[in-house]
């Protein structure tokens, strides 16, 4: 196939100028951009992950309802919080309603521990589903990969596979699957499962185990498209 004939630098200035074909670069807008504080969890108990994921689905009777917002403090107190983002219509402009659950000591609910040392709760051993239902973790002491549901806080998957202690997560795309690296060396990738479109679970057995590493597996990235896998080490 023939090479796309070149732009000129003027034409490829437009071109990315044009924000439908280019996602805009944050550090280009610094002068633009306006902080909001929001009150969140505990007072003195910092955050580890705080995402809002990215297909939240609403059915039409609930139009206009909020994003969940997910958020995991450092002694694993998890919070779903109701998110409504940028709207140019509202005068308000982000609106944040925070998880009752949080201001109650008795309705908390906490990943369950304890971790291995070393491997405390971090956002690289946290993986938020893309629907906001379930929370995969890593790091646990007997080398597991748990499954928790966001909204009963909850494990409902627990599969030891990993010889070693699981060091990071990341989910493709398409949330279809989810890879896994390991002071083992290796890295599994596993399939989420799906029921009527939401993600219920994680298979029992990896897709597929992969070697090459002869040290712990500090990071991972997986992309379903372009049929690969990443994965660096120490």
């Amino acid at each position: 196939e023939p090479h796309p004939p070149r732009l000129s630098a003027e034409h490829a200035a437009r071109r990315l100028a044009r924000v439908d074909t280019y996602s805009q670069n944050l550090f280009e807008k610094l002068s633009e951009l306006r902080p909001f504080f929001v009150e969140g969890m505990m007072v003195g108990v910092p955050l580890v992950l705080a995402v809002v994921p990215k297909n939240q689905a609403h059915s039409f009777m609930t139009q206009g309802s909020p994003d969940v917002l997910v958020t995991v403090s450092v002694n694993g107190l998890l919070g779903t919080h109701g998110w409504l983002p940028y709207d140019k219509n509202f005068s308000n402009y982000f609106s944040f309603t925070k998880d009752p659950t949080i201001s109650n000591p008795k309705t908390h609910r906490l990943l369950s521990g304890p971790f291995a040392l070393g491997a405390e709760l971090s956002s690289r051993t946290l993986v938020v589903s893309h629907d906001a239902k379930l929370l995969f973790s890593g790091g646990h002491w007997d080398n597991s990969l748990r499954v928790t549901s966001l909204g009963r806080g909850k494990v409902i998957g627990h599969i030891t596979r990993h010889m070693d202690v699981v060091t990071c997560l990341a989910l493709d795309l398409c949330g279809i699957y989810l890879i896994s690296g390991s002071r083992d060396t290796t890295c599994m990738i596993w399939e989420v499962l799906q029921q009527g479109g939401i993600s219920a679970g994680l298979s029992p057995k990896p897709v597929q185990v992969l070697y090459g590493h002869n040290d712990e597996v500090t990071s991972v990235a997986i992309s379903t498209e372009l049929d690969m896998a990443v994965s660096g080490s120490k």
